[in-house]
């Protein structure tokens, strides 16, 4: 008889544990499952951004002797002339993109157009800043009716997007006329 009853508390004691024991294996596996799936999340996003900048710079750089421009922070100090024969501009044309007085012969830390490989803004112009930032459902036809720009000056300031066409994310310059 009290083999019975320790048999019995011992098969219940038995069937607890393997509950409990089955309750921690699917917590245990629902855990790990979404480990995995943040992972593969995370894998996915860093692979896509990875290949979004190669085709960038495979972009700019199968388009480098088109003039195009740059949207970028010039230190506080740096000379704009030196910018200039860097991107192969002048330092009137980079003052006149960012709308800068004569008396402006260096950075400050703030971020500046840079017309790469343009030596005169005809007609003369400034450009809208911050930059306009594209979602990728619109045109250049588009955009110089939402902004009241001619379309050839946006086509002008945005060569690459006028031979590709625009994706989202992309910089729009659009220009001031002055």
């Amino acid at each position: 008889m009290r083999f019975r009853i320790f048999l019995r508390n011992f098969l219940l004691l038995i069937l607890v544990s393997a509950l409990f024991a089955g309750v921690a294996f699917a917590i245990t596996y629902n855990d790990r499952q979404g480990n995995l799936a943040i992972a593969y999340d995370n894998n996915t996003r860093i692979v896509r951004t990875a290949i979004r900048l190669a085709l960038n710079d495979a972009t700019r750089t199968m388009e480098a002797g088109i003039p195009h421009f740059r949207y970028l922070v010039i230190e506080e100090g740096i000379p704009l002339i030196d910018v200039a024969v860097e991107y192969n501009t002048t330092i009137d044309v980079i003052r006149m993109a960012n709308r800068l007085l004569p008396t402006v012969d260096s950075g400050s830390g703030v971020r500046l157009i840079i017309p790469q490989n343009v030596q005169v803004l005809s007609p003369p112009r400034t450009y809208r800043t911050p930059v306009y930032v594209a979602n990728g459902t619109e045109t250049l036809e588009q955009l110089a009716a939402q902004f009241d720009v001619p379309v050839e000056v946006l086509r002008e300031d945005n060569p690459i997007l006028d031979q590709r066409g625009i994706i989202a994310g992309d910089l729009v310059f659009v220009a001031q006329l002055i």
